[in-house]
């Protein structure tokens, strides 16, 4: 950690503001494609209340319990846990965002 701190205290500042650019279009483009598994909306997480179009306050945002999401998505598995390792990252992205979309609806 420290060998990685003193590296990036040697950076220009152009390079660490390219890394940081970057970093905030990746997560906002991550949450436009999975809107429920990396939500954008960074008021609505603050304030824990989400307004609709009307202006109208609705139901306080929940966090997303991850783990009860995760699980049922590999379970005990074991025989197939190498086919959830080698999976590529957009697929288990889309398969937990509709998880949690269909758990919200439930759940509402």
């Amino acid at each position: 950690m420290e060998k990685r701190l003193f590296l990036i205290r040697t950076l220009d500042k152009e390079i660490k503001f390219a890394l940081f650019l970057n970093f905030i279009l990746i997560k906002r483009w991550l949450g436009t494609a999975y809107p429920h598994l990396f939500p954008q909306a960074e008021e609505e997480k603050e304030s824990g209340i989400k307004k609709n179009k009307k202006g109208k306050q609705e139901k306080p945002l929940k966090a997303t319990d991850w783990l009860e999401i995760f699980d049922p998505f590999v379970g005990d598995n074991i025989p197939q846990m190498e086919k959830y390792q080698v999976m590529p990252v957009m697929d288990a992205f889309r398969i937990l965002n509709r998880k949690i979309r269909d758990a919200k609806k439930r759940n509402h």
